[in-house]
């Protein structure tokens, strides 16, 4: 998963020469047919945070998430 959101990040960033289909599939040694096939499915998002809410804080703060677990007891009864 590190290495798909890599490649990704990568394709994203310079589709040109690092992220190019036929660099990634070498580099991870994969078929230039499923690269081009990931790449046109997948993709990774960027956060933009409001100054608002990064004023007087630091990134610790900004940087927890709130993660539900979909396969504990309590989430099902939810």
């Amino acid at each position: 998963m590190r290495q798909a959101l890599a490649f990704l990040s990568d394709h994203r960033r310079d589709p040109d020469e690092v992220g190019s289909v036929e660099s990634i599939a070498r580099r991870y040694s994969l078929n230039t047919k499923h690269v081009e096939n990931i790449l046109s499915h997948f993709g990774v998002f960027d956060v933009h945070k409001p100054k608002s809410l990064t004023e007087g804080t630091s990134d610790k703060q900004h940087a927890r998430l709130s993660v539900i677990d979909l396969t504990s007891d309590t989430a099902k009864k939810s």
